[in-house]
């Protein structure tokens, strides 16, 4: 179904979510469409089916059941249901989520906290040489990256058994510097990579300051993480006095994913912060800093307030709505629209 026109598409996966209610129900609601998936008020509960990245799609679901004042919300997928499950129960909307089964569906088993996946130590002491260009160290998912303003500017990999930094911005990037180093490809080494390493780094500090930040893409990419970045850098935004970048539960598909970006830390009295930042309308910023949060506090044993940063004019009244719904609700806090510009409020390295 994936090659088909988006019209036919839709069509088909309506189709589909009917069939599905009506196995399970034996109602036969209007479908109506819905991004990414199907929709339909069934005696006041919003049934929706998330057949386009589902993962991402619980606080669309919530904001169509919030707009058609349903007073539950049902939500069905094929894939990702566990972690769907695990998001809705940071809410106290009633949320149930149901797996497709054949031509019926089951309730969705609730994933369990994920553990924290191991960064090889080699990998780990590769990275002062990201450090010593001034290029923040992030590690996501056991990978680890260097940033400049929230952007990926290098990578440290494995490479037939010898650990190396790979300069780049992306994958594509990387490959290009490779093919250009060639054997003095590794910026550990010092040399070559380390001159392009240092180039790159400057080049996006460049382009992610003054006019350049609108005018080039690399000055728009990842804002969310550019955020986070300045953050990080000004704790006392957010009431805490120390904040480090974590990853989100759904790893990032490319470096330009810019959904929410998150950090944990302690305010002055030691009590935990989890904050999520975004740039631009993201629905599912709210179900996914819960889901960060609940796995923070899991870990840590310890139980947090969530914040999330959000720039004036992305304030928006859905967004607070999801927020409210949560059990334990979310603080705002927005900054200035400009904060990325030398006039800005956050103004950070």
């Amino acid at each position: 179904m994936t090659s088909l026109p988006p019209e036919q598409r839709a069509r088909l996966v309506g189709a589909k979510f009917s069939s599905l209610i009506a196995s399970h129900s034996g109602l036969h609601p209007e479908v109506t469409g819905f991004p990414g998936g199907a929709a339909a008020l069934v005696e006041g509960t919003a049934w929706v089916f998330l057949d386009d990245r589902p993962a991402t799609g619980l606080g669309g679901a919530l904001a169509w059941a919030m707009r058609h004042e349903a007073t539950s919300l049902a939500v069905v997928a094929d894939t990702d249901t566990s972690l769907l499950a695990r998001r809705a129960a940071a809410f106290a909307f009633p949320v149930t989520v149901w797996q497709v089964a054949g031509t019926d569906l089951q309730p969705a088993e609730v994933a369990p906290i994920p553990s924290e996946t191991p960064v090889d130590p080699a990998e780990l002491a590769a990275a002062a040489t990201l450090a010593d260009v001034g290029v923040e160290v992030v590690i996501e998912h056991g990978v680890v990256t260097g940033e400049v303003r929230g952007l990926e500017v290098a990578r440290v990999v494995t490479v037939n058994g010898a650990v190396e930094v790979h300069p780049g911005v992306g994958r594509n990037d990387r490959d290009g510097h490779a093919m250009l180093l060639g054997s003095d490809g590794d910026a550990t080494q010092g040399g070559a990579a380390r001159t392009a390493l240092e180039r790159v780094a400057a080049d996006i500090r460049r382009l992610r300051s003054g006019v350049e930040a609108d005018r080039h893409p690399l000055g728009r990419m990842a804002r969310s993480r550019w955020l986070r970045h300045e953050v990080v850098v000004h704790p006392d935004l957010v009431g805490a006095m120390t904040l480090e970048p974590v990853p989100g539960t759904v790893e990032r598909t490319s470096v330009g994913d810019d959904g929410g970006a998150f950090a944990v830390g302690h305010d002055a009295a030691g009590s935990a912060v989890v904050v999520g930042c975004s740039v631009g309308v993201d629905l599912d910023l709210v179900p996914a800093a819960a889901d960060v949060q609940m796995v923070a506090d899991a870990r840590s044993g310890s139980s947090s307030r969530l914040v999330l940063v959000l720039p004036t004019r992305d304030d928006l009244a859905v967004t607070r709505r999801l927020a409210a719904l949560l059990g334990a609700p979310a603080t705002i806090v927005t900054v200035p629209d400009d904060w990325y510009t030398a006039t800005g409020a956050l103004r950070g390295g």
